[in-house]
C-alpha cells in the first residue's frame, strides 16, 4: 500500500518519465536529421553576405491551439504543459490478466440538473503553481474519527488550488481547495492495483474553467458536486469535460503491485492488468451553451 506522500507524487512521477520519453524522441530527430542540417549551413554560409545585405522583415505568426493558458509558449502540441501531462499508456496486446470495474456516482443529463445539483458554481482557473498542504487525501475515513484516514481502504484524491474569478451560485472566498479522486487502490489475489480513476480530469495548467461543486464542510474542501462537473470556456462558449461520453477510453492497463513490508511499502513485479470500466454512456447535451445562458439557467434553478 502506498503511503499518502507516494501517491500524492505518482503525478509527477508519471510526468518525468512523459519528458523523459519526449527526450529520446528529440534525439532521435536530431540524428536522423544531422546531415541536411549540414548541408543548409553550407548554403547559408555561401549566401550569407547576400542575405545581411538586404534583409526583409519577417513575421512568426502562432497558430491558434484553442487553449487560453497563461504559459500557452510551454505548451506540446496537444496543448498540454508539464503541470498536467497525463499518464503514459501502458497499452498491450498480451496482457497478464483482464478485470472489469463498476462504478456508481450521480449523473446529470443537463445544465439544468447540474445547476439544481449544485451549492456552488464558480468560474476561474487551477493553480498549479501553489500546492496544497497536504496535496492529496484519503477519501475513506476511520468510521468513528472523520479526522483520521482509514487503514483498511484507500481512494486517493488530489488537492489542488482553484482560483475563483466569478461566482455564479453559493458563497464562496477567491481561493478555494479542490478535491478530485484520482487514484484507487484494490487488491489483486495476493497483490494490489494502483491505478488512475477512470473519470479523473488533467486540466490544462491554468485553463478557465466553470465547476459544479459541493463543500466538504469538515475538512473545507470543495468536490464533484455532480457528472460531469466541469464545463470548459472558450471564449464565450462552454464545452463540457468528462470522460463519460463513448467517445472516451474507456479501458486503462495498469501495473500489479506486490506488499513488501508492514510499513505500506509495495513494489512493482512486472504485471500489466487491463482493466475494463463499466460507465453509463450519456449524450453531450451541454457542450455549445453560451455564459449568458448559463446564467440565465443558474438564476432559475
Amino acid at each position: 500500500m502506498k503511503t499518502s506522500e507516494e501517491m500524492a507524487k505518482s503525478v509527477i512521477k508519471r510526468i518525468a518519465r512523459q519528458k523523459e520519453i519526449k527526450k529520446q524522441r528529440v534525439k532521435k530527430t536530431i540524428k536522423s536529421v544531422s546531415a541536411v542540417m549540414c548541408i543548409v549551413l553550407i548554403v547559408a554560409l555561401v549566401f550569407s553576405s547576400g542575405l545581411f545585405n538586404n534583409p526583409a522583415p519577417t513575421e512568426t505568426v502562432k497558430p491558434d491551439s484553442g487553449y487560453t493558458s497563461l504559459y500557452e509558449d510551454s505548451a506540446d502540441d496537444n496543448g498540454y504543459t508539464e503541470y498536467d501531462m497525463p499518464p503514459i499508456d501502458l497499452s498491450t496486446d498480451n496482457p497478464d490478466g483482464e478485470i472489469t470495474l463498476s462504478y456508481e456516482y450521480d449523473i446529470s443529463q443537463s445544465i439544468e440538473e447540474m445547476a439544481d445539483k449544485s451549492d456552488v458554481i464558480v468560474k476561474g482557473y487551477f493553480n498549479f503553481d501553489e500546492t496544497s498542504t497536504p496535496s492529496s487525501w484519503n477519501l475513506c475515513r476511520d468510521s468513528e474519527y472523520i479526522s483520521r484516514e482509514s487503514l483498511d481502504s484507500k481512494i486517493e484524491a488530489t488537492l489542488s488550488k482553484f482560483v475563483v474569478t466569478e461566482v455564479l451560485k453559493g458563497d464562496v472566498p477567491e481561493n478555494i481547495t479542490v478535491s478530485t479522486r484520482a487514484w484507487d487502490k484494490i487488491e489483486y489475489g495476493d497483490n494490489y492495483l494502483s491505478f488512475e480513476y477512470p473519470l479523473f480530469l488533467w486540466h490544462e495548467y491554468q485553463g478557465e474553467y466553470i465547476l459544479f461543486l459541493d463543500k466538504i464542510e469538515y475538512f473545507d474542501y470543495y468536490t464533484a458536486s455532480t457528472e460531469p462537473y466541469c464545463l470548459r470556456v472558450k471564449g464565450d462558449a462552454l464545452f463540457v469535460e468528462s470522460n463519460l461520453f463513448t467517445d472516451k477510453k474507456q479501458t486503462q492497463f495498469v501495473e500489479v503491485y506486490e506488499k513488501v513490508d508492514n510499513l505500506g511499502g509495495i513494489r512493482y513485479t512486472g504485471e500489466i492488468i487491463k482493466v475494463n470500466y463499466n460507465l453509463p454512456e450519456i449524450e453531450d447535451n451541454f457542450s455549445g451553451i453560451m455564459i449568458s445562458e448559463l446564467k440565465e439557467i443558474i438564476n432559475e434553478s
